[in-house]
C-alpha cells in the first residue's frame, strides 16, 4: 500500500516505473501533518568526559618495585592503620613502565569480613592515570593470611582484564594487622 494524500488511500501493487501516482505520494512534511507529527530538534544532553592527568614533580623519585616486600611497606604508608584489624579496605597502586610506584587509589572499603572491589573501578583509575604495571592489595582484619576463594577468582580476572589492556597485574597481597602478608606471586599464583 502506498501513502496517497489523504482521502486517497487505496491499495495497489507498486509501479515499475515513475508515473502520476508517485507524484501524489505523501512529502514528508505532508506526513508529519497528517499525523500531527511535529519535529523535535535533539535536546538529550550527556555528560562530557574530559581527562586530566597531572604528574608529580617528585614522580621519578618514588620508589621502584621489585619485590613483595617493597609492595608492603607501600601498605603500611597508605594503608589507614587504625582500620586495618577493624575492616578490609582494597588499594590498587599504579606503576610506570619503570615500576616506579607514582599513584594508589582505594578502591574500597568493606565490614570485618569482606569489600567489594569492582573490576571496572581498579582499570578505570589505571587508565585515568595512564599506569603501565599495577599492584593490588587488601587487608585480612582477621589476621588469616590464606586467601579466600573470593580473592582468588578476582585476582585471576583481574589478571586477565590486564592482559586485555595490556597492564599486568604484577601482584596481589594480602596484609594482616600483625605486619604480615601473603604475596600471590611469591607464591606462583600469578
Amino acid at each position: 500500500m502506498l501513502l496517497k494524500a489523504p482521502g486517497q488511500v487505496k491499495p495497489s501493487k507498486r509501479p515499475s516505473k515513475p508515473d502520476s501516482d508517485h507524484k501524489e505520494m505523501l512529502t514528508h512534511p505532508e506526513f508529519q501533518a497528517l499525523f500531527n507529527f511535529e519535529p523535535v530538534a535533539p535536546s538529550i544532553e550527556v555528560a562530557e568526559l574530559k581527562v586530566s592527568y597531572t604528574p608529580s614533580p617528585k614522580q621519578f623519585e618514588t620508589p621502584v618495585i621489585t619485590t613483595s616486600h617493597h609492595i608492603f611497606k607501600l601498605c603500611q604508608i597508605y594503608f589507614n592503620q587504625e582500620e586495618i584489624a577493624y575492616r578490609e579496605s582494597f588499594y590498587a597502586f599504579f606503576l610506570n613502565r619503570a615500576n616506579r610506584c607514582f599513584a594508589y587509589c582505594m578502591i574500597s572499603q568493606g565490614g570485618t569480613h569482606g569489600t567489594v572491589a569492582d573490576p571496572k573501578l581498579i582499570f578505570q583509575a589505571a587508565l585515568l592515570a595512564n599506569a603501565s604495571n599495577i599492584v593490588l592489595a587488601h587487608n585480612h582484619p582477621s589476621g588469616s593470611l590464606k586467601p579466600s576463594l573470593a580473592d582468588k577468582m578476582l585476582t585471576t580476572r583481574l589478571i586477565d582484564g590486564g592482559k586485555l589492556l595490556e597492564i599486568p597485574v604484577l601482584d596481589h597481597l594480602i596484609i594482616t594487622p600483625d605486619d604480615k602478608y601473603f604475596s600471590f606471586a611469591d607464591e606462583g599464583y600469578l
